[in-house]
């Protein structure tokens, strides 16, 4: 969802009332034996707050020994590709040599996904966000771009070695 909490954007900033009931911003961890693998996903809307729960969650990965993080997010672009970003050269050149991934998207990188991608050199756990390039539905800003979601899982699975 949008991380913009102000009443003129679109998206999900804050809680939401769904029939008298309430759903509260959270963050949520999958975690698997086999394969080895951890999947994060949500978001924490109140910006005052989103640096103690990015900084927990990373303490939390650093405890459970994670030691490479794969961040996805997607960019404005015609075009659906994907490019990414990362903590050290190592990783760029990595990318680049190994995966065809280069560089290419140059701008702010905003939201909780943002901030724990760049709060994670500090528990030091390698990182890399891979970016799609994305075009939003006229009908509904929130809506996925199922091109540029595929295009990510694609390279998801080149990269975690999945069929």
């Amino acid at each position: 969802p949008s991380y913009a909490a102000h009443p003129a954007f679109p998206g999900g900033g804050g809680v939401s009332a769904n029939l008298g009931l309430i759903d509260m911003p959270k963050v949520e961890i999958f975690a698997s034996k086999k394969p080895e693998l951890i999947i994060v996903k949500g978001y924490h809307a109140n910006f005052e707050g989103q640096y103690i729960v990015a900084g927990k969650l990373l303490e939390l990965l650093a405890e459970m020994k994670v030691k490479k993080m794969i961040v996805t997010a997607g960019y404005g672009s015609k075009d659906k590709n994907i490019c990414c970003a990362a903590t050290s050269l190592e990783l760029l050149s990595e990318m680049k040599e190994k995966y065809q991934v280069g560089t290419g998207y140059k701008g702010a990188f905003m939201g909780f996904s943002g901030l724990v991608f760049g709060l994670s050199k500090l528990e030091k756990i390698q990182s890399i966000c891979l970016f799609a390039g994305t075009q939003p539905s006229q009908e509904n800003l929130e809506d996925p771009d199922k091109e540029a979601s595929e295009k990510i899982v694609e390279k998801l699975k080149e990269l975690l070695d999945f069929q």
